[in-house]
């Protein structure tokens, strides 16, 4: 006869510390967990934009599951700032946690030893008593603790923790869109080689933005607009935009008459930003050379932002910094 496991389930040794009496100081091992995050590249959050959801994707690293067929979205509540940048892209996806998780089952998948370690736990609908074992978050031994006394959240902030949500997120439960610095040297797709490595969170904002535009996708998804009026996140990512364009400015020859009422303004402008967008210099030039002025470019272009975001008043997004 088999004799049972009597040994501590692999979780412990990542458990979440005590909490602090005081509220001047919050315990790196025992942070609260509001909200969980998807970070990922540009191209990801546009087809994320189109579709209305995060597709889950199956797991291919050195992960137990990396042979099953189960499709999940990486989550996780890590802030990559303090180790030079995420991995994963520039765009963060933020979502309240006690939603993501409730009616779910959850399960201990595994631990990682990357260089600060990972622990990894599956939120699902579905039922993997036989495969994985279950993972009870309120008994306080593991990286994430659920304190039902005072109904809230912890995790231990001294690794990594990895939430594998099972099946797509529909971008309706999303509460914040914004960004994130690229690590200068390693990228979860292309490694080293990957275009947006070591790109700062304000040029992205200011690219995606443009590519939003340009692609004509839903905005409203992002919740950067409220009662008309621009938020932060769509303040900042114009404000890179016309930094941007007036570095450029100085090299360009601005001797076209294109005007805000002419048929051609709107598809120039959204080609002005299609360029900038993947970051081609020459030809975001040749475009604004198109126009009588910078400012008549930029006007321009936020004219055709508010447009697409739905702003009662362009000047709101253009004179707000």
């Amino acid at each position: 006869m088999q004799e049972p496991n009597t040994n501590p389930p692999e979780w412990v040794k990542f458990s979440v510390g005590k909490i602090k009496p005081t509220t001047k100081w919050t315990e790196p091992n025992c942070q609260p967990l509001e909200s969980i995050d998807h970070i990922t590249h540009m191209e990801s959050a546009n087809r994320a934009l189109s579709d209305g959801t995060i597709k889950a994707g199956l797991v291919f690293d050195e992960s137990k599951l990396n042979r099953d067929r189960i499709r999940v979205v990486w989550l996780s509540p890590n802030d990559w700032s303090g180790a030079g940048g995420s991995r994963y892209g520039n765009v963060k996806f933020s979502f309240d946690w006690k939603t993501i998780i409730l009616g779910k089952k959850y399960y201990w998948v595994e631990s990682i030893a990357y260089r600060v370690a990972a622990a990894r736990i599956l939120v699902t609908d579905s039922n993997y008593d036989v495969k994985l074992l279950p993972y009870d978050p309120s008994r306080g031994d593991g990286p994430w603790w659920f304190d039902k006394s005072d109904d809230t959240h912890y995790w231990n902030g001294n690794h990594c923790l990895e939430i594998m949500y099972e099946g797509d997120l529909s971008l309706g439960k999303v509460e914040k869109v914004d960004f994130v610095d690229h690590h200068r040297n390693f990228c979860n797709i292309a490694g080293s080689n990957c275009p947006n490595c070591g790109l700062k969170r304000d040029m992205a904002s200011g690219r995606f933005l443009a590519q939003i535009v340009a692609r004509q996708l839903d905005s409203s998804q992002l919740k950067w607009v409220s009662d008309g009026a621009p938020g932060f996140v769509l303040i900042q990512a114009f404000s890179r935009i016309k930094h941007d364009f007036e570095r450029l400015s100085k090299t360009v020859q601005f001797n076209g008459n294109i005007r805000p009422v002419d048929s051609a303004a709107l598809p120039i402008s959204r080609a002005i930003l299609a360029a900038y967008s993947y970051d081609d210099v020459e030809e975001t030039s040749a475009l604004m050379g198109l126009m009588p002025s910078l400012e008549n470019t930029t006007d321009l272009c936020a004219k055709t932002i508010s447009e697409v975001f739905g702003l009662s008043d362009w000047e709101s997004l253009n004179n707000s910094f």
